[in-house]
This record gives structure tokens, C-alpha cells and sequence, in this order.
């Protein structure tokens, strides 16, 4: 087939409602008819009514077109599955995968490699073009032979959304190679190749950087043209690639939130009946729009300035009454989605100034260098492309941009010399998964000694499991051989209670892969718990189980991040709104997003101090009674010494003049001193910037206070209310500590520091101070640190963490040692740590102190060294996995440890237990 009939093909199969003939036509030319067995006599295909329970109340019947076999001997089934009336493309993912695995391992497909599907529902304008095939697991019989294993639930299905709805780019591109090459012969290798995810990141990540330099270039040059607005930004500590990368990322969140319907819905109609298209619909009528927001313009309309800043800071992000959705301005229903990011960036004034970026930077007619493809704008090629508010998940990936996507995104942004410099690599899903499972698994075992630590880890696995079934296919979940351990049903509610308190912190947390992997983990536990709390009538059965709830309150009492790059501070809380608003199905009163300032934040997680001076006095952060009669009785006793000093100088006369004068002096500041800590509320504002322990605690308390009320906060004015009191709190801890050590010059350039936005420390005590007051540490410190050699930019890093008291710095070392060293102070006693890192420190002489601070200070669990194994698909570097426990006292114990020595990336779970 030639090119031009490829494409043509391909848009009329694609672009339109399911049609049964231009499938058929579509699969004679994809395939080599020769090669087919078509089940068709005249009209009539092979047509089966379904009958199984678990299936009927999903499907209706289906029918196979017929059986390719390719040039190697494998066969594969060609099916169209008509879906019943009430059942949508979104809902019953897993059922359907299982439906298909179910054909093959015990249907009319069996012996079948895999299932090329149309997924059809009758109700929709779009359908689901699906690659479905068996996984296959090896196990050892008792007799050492290695048997092949076929179980129904390893399906993978990889699928398109296709239809009026959706646009054929990525299938196009995918499979124009099958159709016009001359030998139409594909083996069943190339037809799960052209439902690859990986080609269409790869290709999304490139568009998308080149989306970001051109939003900064044009930024830059308005800037240029413009001197209040620069001045305006300058004063803001606004730079051109924070606000390009959150424009883009506000852009990206509505395209993900527009394909859930929540965008141009009309009046009376409920949220999910909205424009799949919405914001290409206000770029076409950009000057209708702009008329009904500006009302009357001096000016040609600007989409930016006129319409795109009026819909992110006025209609998204202010609450509003029941029945006012901006219908005067929009002409629709427009969601209040809160949250900050449709927040100004650093409070620019959005409606004070004018950013008129050119209208072609989001719209065009250039060319792409492709055939039949034009334009080069923003929306130009994120229409391009299928976004889907799922995230891939091992057995389900849709060929499309999911939110996961955001993370490779992140590090797509960092052209190769920064990627060196910020050792920034995105981490893959599997070791994500198998990390934060194997973490939670040891905090579980640690505090749940009730429980067998082999129901604990068959508890985990089931939980995943289980997440894999509708909801209405939960109450079979006993009969489909899903049987939580009696030991688990019985301590339900204590588990649970340990699964609702749990703190998990990630010090670099890059595109929050891992805050975000945590969350699963932790809600998909929970709810496998659900049915053994029903059972008993416990009254945590009561409250809202759904997992939009369960997440919500994960990410509020569970969840906290650090990174020094602000940019990566917006994408981790953009992952974690996104994961929230793949479970919201309200259709009447969508929820605000909580606000995640403070559970994600910007800083440099080794440093507490600012220029060598450090920024906080521990002494602040102690309970009163702990601390404070210790103090006044410390300061009693020098105020004796230096008085009785005083006489020895009064008695000398004029040789002890200067002497005494200084004594009495240092004599009245500790009195003062004591008089504030003795009776606080009488120190009014002479104390000049210092703080006594109970004022200190009671502030302490107060910083913990604001910052529940700010999560969930709704209104700017109050949540500016509430910024402003939490710096001001925060601030007085640094200026008390820095008046207190002599530093009072300090103050003006730690100022000038935090205006940029960039702090280069970070105080846990203080920003975190909940969970070392209350629990005294994490439960779980986990992540991907940065690979930086200390030695680089002639050794300005060595120079800067050399005298900061890390006992594992070695000159000629890497930043990562120094993380492990951070991670374990902050966990708390019994608390365990699971990084990946390079692992030079296991042979290299910069190594030998963290081995050392590892075997004398820490219990080392697991240990996986993956040798020449090439984890980072952006990096060569040789990579570890390592999870310890912080014991205060540490007998003798054992290290599971093992080498992949081959590819286990795909099942590294199976792997490293058989290992």
C-alpha cells in the first residue's frame, strides 16, 4: 500500500465511530490476507454470546473476524467485543483485559499467541483498539524441572483510544511501517511493537522541550520590550523557566482534565458532559472570549494575557456560589479546582499587567517537517496526541500521555549538561513499584510483630491484586481465590491505623515518582482491608473508603518531599493532583484539590545552615518542660558567678573599671534572659528577636496548626493570611538563632536568599515539625538522590559540605553518600530507609566511610546490586538497591542480598525472591 492510501486508511478507520467494514478493511491491509482465516461466510462472521458470570455483566457478545498466523507460527485472534449498553471504555479496564486472557487461556483462543481487539461500547463516539497477550511465569517442580505456568490474570492489554473524539497522529505514525512495506508479513513481535508506549514518549518528550524553549524565548523577548513587566518580575524573583514550566504544566493539567468532560459543560448538564476539546475551542473563538472577559479592548485580543490568565487565576482558582460558574464569560460551567498551580507564579500581578505573548506561540499553520502535518504551537502538537488521566500500570498501558509521562518530562527539560551537573535520571515504574513495596512491607513488619512477616508480604501482593477488580466485582474477591491470611483479618484495624499514620518522605524528590508510588501502595492496602473491617463492624468501615478519599488523606497525613530544583517541586504536587483526579467521579460537585505547599518544598535537603552559619538552635524546638527549667537553672547559676565576679572587679577600682562595667552588663542580659523565661508572656517585644522554649514551642505548634488549615484551604485571601503568618513564624526561629550566635549581618543576605525563591538549606525541624514532635522522625525516608561527584566546578560542592559535619564526606566522593548519612537522621527508631544509587560506594575508596557508617549504624535488609544492568534509559551508570533499618542498638542480623545478573527489570519482585 502506498503512503498516501496508508494514511488515508488509517484516518477513515481511526477518526470516525467503530465502523465493522473499514475494521475489516484496516486488517486485511495490516496483515497478509494469505496469511488469515477469515471467519466469514458472505456477511456472516463467527459470533459468540457470552456466558460466563464473571464476564456477562461487561460484555455482550463478541465476534472474531479471523486467525493470522505469522511467518514464525504464531497465531493471532482478531476479535470485535461489543460492550453492554451501562458499561464505558473507562470503566472495567481489568475485567475486559481478564476477559481476553480468559478467550486465550481457556476459550476459543487457546494455543493463541495473542488478541488484536476492537473494544466497542454502544453509547460512545470513541472505542479502544487493544493488543492483549498472555504473560508467561516459570516455576521449578519438585524435581527441579523448570515448568511454564499460563494463569489468567499476567494478561497485558496496550491500547489506542480511537474515534470522533480522539486523533490518529500516534497510530498513524505507529502503523504506517506495517502497511507500506512490501512484504504485508508481520510477526507478532511487530504488532505489539506499533502499540509501544515507549515510542510515543520518546517522541512527546522531544515536542515538549521544544514547546518549553520557545515559550522562554518568547517570555524573554517580551520581557526585553517591556521594562515594568521586567521590573515587575525582577522584584518577584521571577525567572523566564519557572514561569514557562508552569504554564506549560497548567496547559498539559487542562488537557488531561478536558478528556474527563469537566471543561465547557453547559448550563444544567452535569460535570463530564463537557467539550473533549475545550481549550482549541477558545483559541478559535479567542476574540469572542476575549470580548465577554475584557468587556472592551483597546487592542487586538491576546489568548494569553486576554483569556488564558482570566480562566487560570479568576475562573479555576477562586471558589464560587453553587449555580456561579462563570457562565458570563466562558458561555460554560467552569470547574473551581484550587490547589496552587493556577496560582500567579510568586504572586506576580496577573491583572496589573499585560504579558503578551504572540498568539502563534500556541497556534499555527508552520510546518512540522511531515507529511499532511502543520503547526508548530502549543496546542498544535498537544492535539496531536492522546492524554489519558490513567497511569500505565504493568498489565494495563494506553498508548497515549499519561501523568507518568510528567516525570520523563521533567528530566527531558534538563538539556544534557544540567542532567550531568543536578544528577537528575527518572526512575522506572517496576523499581519504583518493587522499592516502595519492600519499604512498606519493613515498616509494617516493625510495628505489627502480631503478624507473620510471610502474611504481611502475601497481604501486600494480594492488595495489588485485588485493586485490579471493578467494584463490583469486589464481592467475589474470596471466590476468585484472593483470601486475605486469617492473621490479617484479625489485626485489621490495627493495620489500618499503621497504614493511616505512616510518614514517608522523599529529600529529592525529582517528579514525585515515588511519593506517588508510596500513595498506591498505602491505598490499595487499605482498601483490601475494607471488607475485614465491614465484617466487624468497626467504625472506620463507616467513614468514605473510595480511594479518591483514602488518597486525599494519604497525601495530607503521609506524604512529604524536598528538592532543591523549584521546577521539580511543581511537577511531584502536579503528579499528586493528577493521581487524585483520576478517582474523582463526582459528576454534581467536583472537589477543590488540597493546597501542597507545605507537604512538598523547596530546599537543599543536606544543609540546615546559610554561608557556614547555622539556622536554627535545637534548643527552640524542645518542649518547656523538658528544656526550660534546665535553662533557668543553668542561668541562675552564671548570673551568681559573674556577680561575684562584679565585687572581685568593684573592690580593684579604677584597674577593674572596664572589666566591671562589661560583667554588669552580661549580668543584665541574663536577667532579662531569665525574667522571659520565668514568666514569657511579660517579655512583650524586648527580647529583640530572641525566643524562649515556650514561646518557641507554642510557635512550633502554631506552624503545625496553619499548616492543616492551609491544605485544605479554599480561599486566596485566607491562604495568603496564612503564608504570611507561617514566614513571619518561621522567620523568627532563623533570626532568633542568628541574633543569638552573633550573626545579625546575616540577616539582610538571608533575606535577599529567600527572595530569589532558591533556598539553598532546608529546616526539617522547623518546615516538618509535626513529624518529629509527634513521631520523632519518618517511618520511611525513599527516593532516587542525585549523582554528583563532589570534585566537580573545581570541587565547589566539596567545599561547601566539607565542614557541615557529614561523617560519610569523602573530597573524592559523590553527593548521594551524604544522603544515605541524611536519610537515616531523619527516620525515626525502627524507621527504614530504600534508596537506588550508583553503586560505586560498594568498591571505591570514597565508599569506605559509608560502608563503615552502614555496618556500624544502621540494619542493612536488602542489598541488589544490579552490576552491568542498565536501569536509566538516559544514564550508563551501574546502579544498587539498598534498604536498612535505624536501630539505636544493633545485635547481629542478616542481609538479603543478590546480583542481576540478567534482565529482571519487568518482574523484579519474582526475581529477587527467587534469588
Amino acid at each position: 500500500m502506498n503512503l498516501e492510501l496508508a494514511r488515508k486508511t488509517i484516518a477513515e478507520t481511526f477518526r470516525q465511530k467503530f465502523d465493522d467494514g473499514k475494521f475489516l478493511e484496516f486488517i486485511r491491509n495490516l496483515l497478509n490476507p494469505q496469511s488469515v482465516t477469515f471467519d466469514e461466510t458472505g456477511d456472516r462472521k463467527k459470533t459468540w454470546t457470552l456466558k460466563k458470570a464473571a464476564f456477562e455483566d461487561y460484555v455482550n457478545h463478541f465476534t472474531r473476524l479471523g486467525t493470522y498466523r505469522d511467518p514464525g507460527g504464531e497465531k493471532v485472534d482478531v476479535l470485535v467485543i461489543y460492550l453492554r449498553k451501562n458499561t464505558t471504555l473507562s470503566r472495567g479496564r481489568v475485567t475486559l483485559r481478564n476477559f481476553v486472557a480468559d478467550y486465550l487461556a481457556n476459550g476459543h483462543g487457546q494455543g493463541k499467541a495473542a488478541v488484536m481487539a476492537a473494544f466497542v461500547a454502544p453509547d460512545e463516539d470513541d472505542w479502544r483498539f487493544s493488543f492483549v497477550k498472555l504473560d508467561f511465569t516459570f516455576e521449578k517442580s519438585e524435581l527441579g524441572f523448570v515448568n511454564e505456568k499460563r494463569e489468567l490474570t499476567p494478561a497485558r492489554r496496550y491500547s489506542y483510544l480511537v474515534g470522533k473524539n480522539e486523533n490518529c497522529h500516534t497510530a498513524q505514525k505507529q502503523f504506517l511501517a506495517l502497511l507500506t512495506t512490501e512484504e504485508a508479513n508481520p510477526s507478532v513481535a511487530q504488532l505489539e511493537a506499533a502499540f509501544s508506549i515507549e515510542k510515543v514518549a520518546k517522541e512527546f518528550f522531544e515536542h515538549y522541550r521544544e514547546l518549553f524553549e520557545h515559550t522562554r524565548d518568547a517570555l524573554t523577548a517580551v520581557l526585553e520590550t517591556t521594562p515594568r513587566l521586567k521590573r515587575h518580575f525582577d522584584e518577584r524573583g521571577i525567572v523566564c523557566d519557572d514561569f514557562a514550566k508552569k504554564l506549560l504544566g497548567q496547559i498539559v493539567f487542562l488537557y488531561f482534565l478536558q478528556k474527563k468532560g469537566w471543561f465547557g459543560v453547559e448550563r444544567g448538564e452535569l460535570w463530564g458532559s463537557g467539550h473533549k476539546g475545550f481549550i482549541r475551542h477558545l483559541f478559535k473563538e479567542r476574540e469572542h472570549y476575549a470580548h465577554l472577559i475584557a468587556r472592551k479592548l483597546k487592542r487586538p485580543p491576546n489568548f494569553f494575557n486576554d483569556i488564558l490568565e482570566p480562566l487560570f487565576y479568576d475562573a479555576i482558582s477562586r471558589p464560587r456560589l453553587e449555580e456561579d460558574h462563570y457562565y458570563s464569560q466562558f458561555d460554560c460551567k467552569i470547574p473551581f479546582l484550587n490547589g496552587g498551580l493556577f496560582e500567579p507564579l510568586y504572586g506576580y500581578k496577573w491583572d496589573e499587567t499585560e504579558i503578551l505573548l504572540p498568539d502563534t506561540l500556541f497556534a499555527n499553520t508552520e510546518p512540522t517537517g511531515e507529511e499532511n502535518e502543520k503547526g508548530t504551537g502549543i496546542l498544535d502538537v498537544f492535539d496531536r496526541y492522546n492524554f489519558t488521566v490513567n497511569e500505565s500500570e504493568p498489565l494495563e498501558k494506553e498508548v497515549a500521555v499519561d501523568p507518568e509521562m510528567l516525570g520523563k518530562v521533567f528530566e527531558n527539560l534538563l538539556s544534557e549538561n544540567i542532567r550531568h551537573g543536578s544528577g537528575t535520571y527518572y526512575t522506572p515504574r517496576v523499581i519504583v513499584h518493587y522499592m516502595c513495596q519492600q519499604a512498606l512491607l519493613h515498616y509494617l513488619i516493625a510495628r505489627a510483630a502480631q503478624v507473620p512477616p510471610a502474611d504481611l508480604a502475601l497481604f501486600l501482593r494480594l492488595a495489588e491484586r485485588f485493586a485490579d477488580f471493578e467494584a463490583k466485582d469486589k464481592k467475589s474477591y474470596a471466590e476468585k481465590g484472593f483470601v486475605l491470611p486469617e492473621t490479617i483479618s484479625q489485626n485489621a484495624a490495627s493495620l489500618d491505623d499503621l497504614l493511616a499514620i505512616i510518614t514517608v518522605c522523599d529529600p529529592a524528590i525529582g517528579s514525585g515518582a515515588f511519593p506517588v508510588g508510596m500513595m498506591h501502595e498505602i491505598v490499595r492496602a487499605r482498601i483490601a482491608l475494607t471488607g475485614a473491617l465491614e465484617k466487624q463492624n468497626d467504625p472506620r468501615a463507616k467513614k468514605p473508603r473510595t480511594a479518591y478519599a483514602l488518597k486525599r488523606d494519604c497525601i495530607q497525613h503521609s506524604l512529604y518531599g524536598v528538592d532543591l530544583d523549584p521546577g521539580a517541586v511543581e511537577i511531584a504536587k502536579l503528579r499528586l493532583w493528577l493521581s487524585m483526579v483520576v478517582d474523582e467521579d463526582q459528576i454534581r460537585d467536583i472537589q477543590p484539590l488540597p493546597n501542597l505547599d507545605y507537604k512538598i518544598m523547596q530546599g537543599n535537603s543536606l544543609l540546615e545552615e546559610f554561608n557556614s552559619v547555622r539556622l536554627l538552635d535545637d534548643k527552640l524546638l524542645q518542649p518547656p518542660a523538658a528544656s526550660c527549667e534546665a535553662e533557668i537553672a543553668e542561668t541562675k547559676a552564671r548570673i551568681n558567678a559573674l556577680s561575684q565576679e562584679f565585687f572581685k572587679y568593684h573592690e580593684a577600682g579604677k584597674k577593674g573599671a572596664a572589666q566591671k562595667l562589661a560583667t554588669e552588663q552580661e549580668i543584665r542580659k541574663l536577667k532579662k534572659r531569665l525574667g522571659a523565661l520565668v514568666n514569657p508572656a511579660a517579655a512583650g517585644d524586648d527580647t529583640q528577636g530572641e525566643l524562649n522554649q515556650q514561646t518557641s514551642w507554642a510557635n512550633l505548634k502554631r506552624i503545625q496548626e496553619l499548616h492543616d488549615q492551609f491544605f485544605g484551604q479554599n480561599s486566596r485571601g485566607e491562604k495568603e493570611k496564612l503564608r504570611c503568618e507561617l514566614d513571619a513564624l518561621e522567620w523568627s526561629f532563623m533570626e532568633a538563632t542568628l541574633r543569638e550566635q552573633g550573626h545579625t549581618e546575616a540577616i539582610a543576605d538571608l533575606k535577599r536568599a529567600s527572595a530569589t525563591h532558591r533556598k539553598p538549606f532546608f529546616l526539617w525541624r522547623l518546615h516538618f515539625g509535626e513529624v518529629f514532635q509527634q513521631r520523632g522522625g519518618f517511618d520511611v525516608v525513599i527516593g532516587n538522590p542525585p549523582y554528583i561527584q563532589l570534585q566537580n566546578d573545581q570541587g565547589a560542592l566539596a567545599n561547601k559540605y566539607q565542614d557541615s559535619g557529614f561523617e560519610t564526606f569523602a573530597r573524592m566522593g559523590d553527593i548521594y553518600t551524604l544522603f544515605y548519612e541524611r536519610g537515616r537522621q531523619l527516620l525515626r527508631d525502627g524507621g527504614h530507609l530504600c534508596y537506588i544509587t550508583s553503586n560505586k560506594w560498594m568498591r571505591a575508596g570514597y565508599g569506605e566511610k559509608l560502608r563503615a557508617f552502614l555496618a556500624t549504624k544502621t540494619q542493612p535488609k536488602i542489598l541488589i546490586d544490579f552490576a552491568g544492568q542498565k536501569i536509566f534509559e538516559s544514564a550508563t551508570v551501574d546502579t544498587n538497591i539498598l534498604l536498612f533499618e535505624r536501630k539505636a542498638d544493633i545485635p547481629t542480623h542478616s542481609t538479603l542480598a543478590c546480583i542481576a545478573t540478567e534482565r529482571c527489570r519487568e518482574n523484579l519482585s519474582v526475581f529477587v525472591r527467587q534469588h
